[in-house]
């Protein structure tokens, strides 16, 4: 595009440079017996606030759990300070807290999952020690014990430069994707332990991190099945394809190329909904209940429907509601499909509310 005058508009550019630091901090609890008798299941001490990767961050200490679940153990949340700067975005972060033993290393049998927060905390409330459990150990001593907090923060550098010559190339954008320290973290830090077999393909994952992702997952590898310690999961009822495009998701944010690829990419956007549903994603399948809301048409509304309906998705029924009613009146070229006509058969019930909704009024 060209100004009236005949020369070439002016542009801004901007880069993101995307890094990371771990961090390590360790707070000393000096009378426990005295915390664990005044502060009930719920209240909490904060440790005093530290810095790391330019933001304050602080842990909270709950003497006795933090909720039903952990009730009777000690538990410790990370939380970043927003107070001290309400105007920073939210950044991912994965930590792990640690007992720490009288020589000041981790003890390895004590320590909680992995747990993610987005700025706000993750409130799992899962207790790495119980009350018991440490009164009666040799790492409380003298009353008093410590803890050592671990993450990684990622650091983003943002550049703008306003008055970029016209015929400058455009800079290289390097992906701020949210999930982006979380990645590293994982991926540098934790060793894969185990293997997810799908069809005839193999996938290397994290049981802790796809515990917290998925309370299916969590039911699977910490819940009272064969699976918790077994070194390989057999997934059935699924495309290889497909769950490594949830897999992809649960680790990195982003969809795969292929969901926007025509009718290909909708019944991969299908298929993936199901998916979401099934390990109880929310937001994987709000995505995709959203791309699948955006690529409505007349060969795809029925089975759209059928999946709305079956799997708890009320914006997108209710879109496919609006493109079969008027004024947009899709409804004649649909009701002869083959899909259509499935639907009647196993889902009467929507079929009549569909009706009800798309009838003309009387009026």
């Amino acid at each position: 595009m060209s100004s009236s005058g005949g020369g070439m508009l002016p542009r801004t550019a901007s880069a993101v440079v995307a890094t990371s630091m771990t961090v390590s901090h360790d707070m000393v609890i000096s009378g426990y017996s005295t915390t664990k008798m005044c502060y009930f299941r719920g209240t909490y001490i904060k440790s005093a606030k530290f810095v790391a990767g330019g933001r304050r961050w602080y842990l909270r200490y709950y003497p006795n759990g933090c909720s039903p679940k952990d009730y009777g153990s000690v538990t410790f949340l990370l939380y970043h300070d927003r107070d001290a700067a309400a105007n920073e975005d939210e950044v991912p972060v994965v930590y792990q807290i640690f007992l720490l033993g009288p020589d000041g290393n981790p003890v390895p049998e004590y320590k909680s999952t992995l747990r993610m927060i987005y700025a706000e905390p993750s409130n799992y409330g899962l207790g790495f020690i119980t009350n018991k459990a440490l009164e009666e150990s040799a790492y409380l001593r003298d009353d008093a014990f410590s803890v050592r907090c671990e993450f990684r923060v990622p650091i983003i550098d943002r550049r703008l430069n306003e008055e970029a010559p016209p015929n400058s190339p455009t800079p290289t954008h390097v992906p701020a994707d949210v999930h982006e320290g979380l990645i590293r973290f994982i991926s540098d830090d934790v060793p894969t332990d185990v293997s997810l077999e799908v069809g005839d393909e193999t996938f290397r994952a994290h049981r802790r991190f796809l515990a917290a992702q998925s309370p299916v997952f969590a039911a699977l590898f910490t819940g009272p099945m064969r699976e918790n310690t077994a070194p390989s999961v057999r997934i059935h009822d699924m495309e290889p394809q497909v769950f490594k495009a949830m897999l992809d998701f649960i680790y990195r944010g982003n969809l795969p190329p292929a969901v926007d690829q025509g009718d290909d990419g909708v019944a991969m956007t299908q298929h993936l909904l199901v998916a979401a549903d099934r390990y109880d994603l929310e937001r994987l399948k709000s995505v995709c209940s959203e791309k699948l809301r955006l690529h409505i048409s007349t060969s795809s509304v029925a089975a759209t429907l059928e999946l709305a309906h079956r799997h708890g998705c009320p914006a997108l029924r209710d879109a496919c509601y609006n493109f079969l009613a008027p004024p947009k009146g899709n409804l004649k070229a649909i009701l002869k499909s083959g899909g259509f006509e499935q639907l009647i058969i196993d889902y009467p019930s929507v079929v009549v509310e569909l009706l009800a909704r798309v009838a003309p009024s009387p009026h």
